[in-house]
């Protein structure tokens, strides 16, 4: 088992008086806006990381590995919602990664919580200051039961493929999101020496990578609503399904 994470305290100047401690998907304050935050600056301490990482022994051609990762982003009122002292001095805990991965040479499997399939998450997070996600980055972790093969690893050039069947945005889908994603990486780049049990999100640099990415996802109305509602021929109701 390896135990890592850091402690970081973090001074924030705001300049717009928009934000609280990310900016997301936010958008800039105007000056006339009354719900502009109150103040422009903030020390903060919730991105402190603790995380451990756990190898078992092989069993036949199954490698088993697992992450259990924390942080204290959680879910909080914020000013003036709550107090600053509140805010900014007792942060919620977090989960961001709790997962299992069963290793093989055909096929390696990962059920828990991490970086989603989709846009091969975290592989090409930016390098900021900022909290991710930043403005229009594809950037989530949820729930997931994911198959994924490597071909060619020890090659120039190796390709990567995976599909995952990922917690439905809308719990009444009863169907789950579907995430696939193949990618072509060249090798020629130099990777950041970090345990293996960290492969889901170190650092890569690569020369070259190339990747294509898709999710389908369902969405059901429960209870139907007149807009959903359509004829056929015989003038029966017919309740139809939304689906992107």
């Amino acid at each position: 088992m390896t135990l890592y994470g850091f402690v970081e305290a973090d001074l924030i100047y705001d300049t717009t008086r928009s934000y609280n401690d990310s900016i997301g998907s936010a958008l800039v304050a105007r000056k006339e806006n009354l719900r502009r935050t109150e103040w422009p600056h903030a020390v903060l301490d919730s991105h402190t990381r603790l995380g451990f990482a756990l190898e078992s022994p092989q069993v036949g051609p199954v490698k088993p590995s697992a992450v259990l990762e924390a942080d204290f982003f959680g879910h909080q009122d914020t000013p003036p919602a709550t107090s600053e002292v509140t805010y900014f001095s007792s942060p919620v805990l977090r989960l961001r990664h709790a997962f299992v991965k069963l290793e093989n040479p055909y096929v390696n499997v990962l059920m828990g919580q991490t970086y989603d399939v989709f846009g091969w998450q975290n592989y090409f997070s930016p390098c900021s200051l900022e909290f991710l996600g930043l403005p229009n980055q594809l950037f989530s972790r949820n729930m997931q039961l994911r198959a994924s093969h490597t071909f060619y690893a020890t090659g120039a050039v190796s390709l990567d493929v995976a599909a995952s069947a990922v917690r439905p945005a809308q719990r009444d889908a009863e169907v789950p999101d579907g995430n696939a994603a193949c990618a072509s990486v060249s090798m020629a780049g130099k990777e950041s020496p970090r345990p293996a049990t960290w492969a889901p999100w170190r650092c890569l640099s690569r020369s070259a990578c190339r990747a294509l990415c898709g999710s389908s996802r369902w969405m059901d109305s429960p209870r139907p609503r007149a807009a959903l509602q359509q004829r056929d021929g015989l003038g029966r109701v017919r309740w139809t399904h939304l689906f992107r």
